[in-house]
């Protein structure tokens, strides 16, 4: 019983439009859109999460609405960030408690410096970090401490990172600053080159999160995107074979970090680990297309992980029952070469 007045530790996961935290791996991840909207003179914060997303692209000329996983929208703006992580901190705690809570924040290592400060602004007594790729590889159940390696891929809206994981550590491993971002900006150059039409990317975003990037042959993907591009939506699925030209791209960037990824690994670790299948996890890896996406560029058996939009923070929630493992994973080198 004393434990439960005691210990308030969490995790939090920054992942696709999104703030996810838990407690408990065990239990369902509470999820919160990263919106806020603020007074446009005197910057006072007016709303958070769902309420703000619902203001986006309709909000009245004296409110600004900030995407806070934008950096172009934002992302930046730490009175925003500290605002919003402490309605969502308030929104979601124990009313048991009578500490501050300790924080394992998933976050890429360029995040960091920015996002501890801020954390701790929003009520935290403590921030400790864990790398994105070791929290959705713990959080969809990869043994990470054993010998035997293990190879994640983590896809977001705005990176992409890979990494091959043996005795906690990265054995190869690349962070793609640019995510599904870089495929939409892509298909949004070609409609615009090709049929003159300029498509707003976030209605295109909006689609494919519904839709993925796969269809049948009932009307062609150049044909689907121009009616995103004019709001006359009316098809339901695209052909796959203009799809797959469109994509390769991106492929062929995702395939150029692969191998060089592996470049400075021994020859006979390289074998052993370019062998084993890749585990996909973020917000896009359940949707059609995605997974076939990323096999043709890593040429190995991709497969996707249970639930794998909450992976990140489930593997934040399980590190908090030993945290020892953050000290032992930080202090470690960063390859197991």
């Amino acid at each position: 019983m004393l434990a439960r007045f005691l210990k308030n530790d969490l995790a939090l996961a920054l992942c696709g439009d999104a703030v996810w935290l838990s407690r408990n791996p065990r239990e369902e991840p509470v999820r919160m859109p990263a919106y806020v909207a603020v007074h446009a003179t005197t910057r006072k914060v007016l709303a958070a999460g769902e309420e703000a997303r619902a203001m986006w692209r309709n909000e009245p000329a004296n409110i600004a609405v900030l995407r806070l996983l934008d950096t172009q929208s934002g992302g930046n703006d730490v009175d925003a960030w500290s605002e919003f992580l402490r309605y969502f901190l308030r929104k979601t705690a124990r009313q048991t408690s009578i500490f501050p809570p300790r924080i394992v924040c998933v976050a890429e290592a360029r995040m960091r410096s920015f996002l501890k400060p801020v954390v701790l602004a929003a009520g935290a007594r403590a921030v400790m970090f864990l790398e994105p790729r070791m929290a959705a590889a713990i959080g969809c159940g990869l043994a990470v401490e054993e010998p035997a390696p293990k190879s994640i891929l983590v896809l977001d809206r705005h990176t992409v990172s890979f990494g091959v994981i043996a005795l906690a550590g990265l054995v190869a491993d690349f962070v793609m600053e640019q995510g599904v971002s870089r495929l939409l900006d892509d298909i949004v150059l070609h409609v615009l080159a090709t049929r003159r039409v300029a498509l707003d990317v976030e209605r295109l975003h909006g689609e494919i999160l519904k839709r993925g990037l796969t269809g049948t042959d009932a009307i062609g993907w150049e044909s689907w995107l121009t009616e995103i591009g004019t709001g006359r939506l009316t098809a339901t699925s695209v052909d796959e074979s203009d799809l797959r030209r469109l994509t390769l791209p991106f492929q062929h960037l995702l395939a150029w970090n692969h191998r060089r990824a592996f470049e400075t690994v021994p020859l006979e670790k390289r074998v052993a680990a370019e062998a084993v299948s890749t585990v996909l996890v973020g917000p896009y890896a359940r949707l059609p297309g995605f997974r076939e996406l990323v096999a043709a560029a890593l040429l190995r058996p991709v497969a996707v992980a249970e639930a794998p939009e909450a992976c990140l923070v489930r593997g934040g929630a399980e590190v908090l029952k030993d945290l020892s493992f953050l000290l032992s994973y930080v202090t470690s080198p960063k390859s197991k070469r």
